[in-house]
């Protein structure tokens, strides 16, 4: 069984899809937009020029509304096979990493289910080439997140490969900020899916193993306890996932400094057997809905049901 995939009921499930995911994707740089690519994002301010790659001028966008704020979103088509967007940085004199983005996640979401993405980034007075390149990575792939391993149809499509577009000068810049994007963004994507993960599939004794795993994967040292009480607790362990999703990047993000995380796998439950509260709460409404349903007692401020 790989590294993020678990047994229940005799199936084994991918419990952290996203790490599959980031880890196929292509990121580059270019100096041109590549021929073909059927989503080109511009990076576009309230005001100063429009980059001519988007094919518009600010009249044109002004007249359909577009505005050039943090996260509006013009798109237009280029026959068809192509399409451009828009998306606001908002003032480009001020615009920083929260707001390229901002604009990156608008971009994500704006193109729908297109696996191929190029994004031209310009040059902003108060962020380096690097760092918006990082901004762009992490917007775009947040943004298309989904935690479908459940769903018999995917919901949505993760962006296969995205070239950022900037000068010649500045593609090994936006390079290193791209590569540090998708570590970060990788890291929240792990933390978000063993967040998602339901508790039948993923319980505390499982958060161990699979942090066994990666750790071994990733060069880190992971000692487990044993304590069979917990083997049936998961709830509320968002925090030791976003723990353990930052562990598992160090490495790969140079980290020369010694780091030691704990996860808290537990929640307050005193048995192995106790309930969990998703599982308490169904079981209230069941009882209410009974009540209503089958035994007519009226439901409301004054009904004699209390929880």
């Amino acid at each position: 069984m790989s590294p993020g995939t678990s047994a229940s009921a005799g199936t084994a499930l991918a419990v952290a899809p996203s790490l599959a995911l980031t880890d196929e994707l292509e990121v580059a740089t270019a100096s041109s937009v590549p021929a073909g690519c059927p989503v080109v994002g511009v990076l576009t301010g309230s005001s100063g020029r429009i980059d001519s790659r988007l094919g518009v001028a600010r009249g044109q966008l002004d007249a359909v509304g577009f505005t050039g704020d943090i996260g509006s979103n013009h798109s237009r088509a280029d026959g068809e096979s192509s399409m451009q967007v828009a998306v606001g940085v908002g003032d480009p004199s001020v615009a920083d990493a929260a707001a390229v983005r901002d604009a990156a996640g608008a971009l994500g979401r704006a193109s729908g289910k297109q696996a191929e993405l190029a994004v031209v980034v310009p040059k902003l007075p108060e962020l380096s080439v690097e760092d918006a390149a990082q901004a762009v990575v992490e917007g775009v792939l947040l943004s298309r997140y989904r935690y479908d391993i459940l769903r018999r149809e995917p919901a949505g499509a993760p962006v296969r490969s995205m070239t950022l577009v900037v000068a010649r000068g500045d593609r090994d810049a936006a390079l290193a900020g791209a590569g540090r994007g998708r570590l970060m963004a990788a890291a929240t994507m792990l933390a978000r899916d063993l967040g998602n993960s339901p508790h039948s599939h993923l319980n505390a004794t499982k958060v161990g193993e699979l942090a066994m795993a990666l750790g071994r994967e990733r060069g880190l040292t992971v000692e487990k306890p044993g304590d069979e009480v917990h083997a049936q607790m998961k709830n509320d362990m968002s925090g030791a996932a976003a723990t353990l999703a930052a562990m598992c990047v160090l490495r790969a993000a140079r980290c020369r400094t010694a780091v030691t995380g704990y996860l808290m796998c537990t929640d307050n439950m005193h048995s192995g057997t106790a309930m969990a509260l998703g599982v308490i709460i169904l079981v209230a409404w069941i009882v209410l809905f009974a009540a209503w349903f089958l035994l007519g007692i009226p439901l409301g401020p004054d009904s004699p049901i209390k929880l």
